[in-house]
């Protein structure tokens, strides 16, 4: 029985030993971009955080040679907290960040680590190849946790990365029906401790504020335009929130900010890929019109 014992012991630190060595050399988005981010702190004059708003739906060469796109998909506000504090300071040609604030993102993504699927692949994502990690897990928990439950992403994280050198992931092409697209949610302002949940993001919005501040860079934050089925579905309550948020931040640090989820310019189906993210085009033309805007 011991020795059963032992083998099984023994097989399972071979496991684990082989797949530390496989992932250590993956070539995905997220371990690409930390790479970036340290091997190129004083080339990039415009960083862009945040997550799919960004990622697939602002194509950042448009905004400067020197663009870098930051963002990744379905990325809490915590680690954009984290990723400014880090690498901020140490970037001596930046002069904007900039971060989109949706109508979704005070509300769902405060909570992602309590999701069993969701929250878990995405901590891990972070702690193991952007080197950012959540307090209250070490990163070896939540990899091995990960993997133990069934939620480790392999395909996800082993896969190559799919994005541009600058970090840009366009989306080609649109969903056959805007209304059955992804991220349509009416009920979005009754979500579970909203007032929590809003207040935890506004702290966190106000830290990358203040290391913009304390380093002398500007800070942008844009509403992203979505199509006309995604804006039914909103509330006049949730925006309301956003404006708030807005205004917190304001009132203490400098922060542009400019809502350009009903703009005309963005009615056209051909601009979406569904009905929350820009397509390739769009992304282009949503680019064109921030670097106009905001005489980037």
């Amino acid at each position: 029985m011991r020795l059963f014992i032992r083998d099984i012991v023994s097989c399972f630190f071979v496991i684990a030993f082989l797949m530390e060595f496989i992932l250590l050399f993956a070539d995905n988005n997220y371990s690409y971009k930390s790479k970036y981010l340290t091997a190129h702190n004083n080339d990039i004059d415009i960083l862009l955080l945040g997550n799919s708003y960004f990622e697939n739906g602002l194509n950042s060469s448009v905004l400067s040679d020197s663009a870098f796109n930051a963002a990744s998909s379905a990325r809490w506000i915590y680690y954009d907290k984290l990723i400014a504090e880090k690498y901020i300071p140490t970037m001596g040609n930046l002069k904007t960040v900039i971060f989109p604030m949706s109508y979704k993102t005070p509300f769902y993504h405060s909570y992602h680590y309590k999701n069993k699927y969701t929250g878990m692949v995405v901590i891990y994502d972070y702690a193991k190849f952007m080197h950012l990690f959540y307090d209250k897990f070490p990163q070896k928990y939540i990899y091995w946790s990960a993997l133990l439950t069934g939620n480790f992403n392999f395909d996800q994280i082993t896969s190559r990365r799919n994005c541009n050198d600058d970090g840009y992931c366009p989306l080609y092409g649109s969903v056959a029906d805007f209304s059955t697209a992804q991220n349509v949610d009416p009920e979005i302002i009754n979500v579970e401790n909203v007032d929590k949940q809003v207040a935890e993001y506004t702290q966190y919005l106000m830290d990358i504020a203040k290391v913009c501040r304390d380093n002398g860079v500007r800070f942008i934050v844009v509403t992203p335009p979505c199509h006309d089925i995604y804006i039914q579905n909103t509330r006049k309550e949730g925006m309301d929130v956003l404006l708030r948020i807005i205004a917190s931040v304001k009132a203490k640090y400098p922060v542009e900010y400019e809502n350009y989820l009903y703009d005309d310019d963005y009615r056209a189906d051909t601009l979406y890929y569904n009905c929350s993210h820009l397509n390739n085009i769009g992304a282009t033309m949503f680019a064109r019109r921030l670097k106009s805007d905001f005489n980037l």
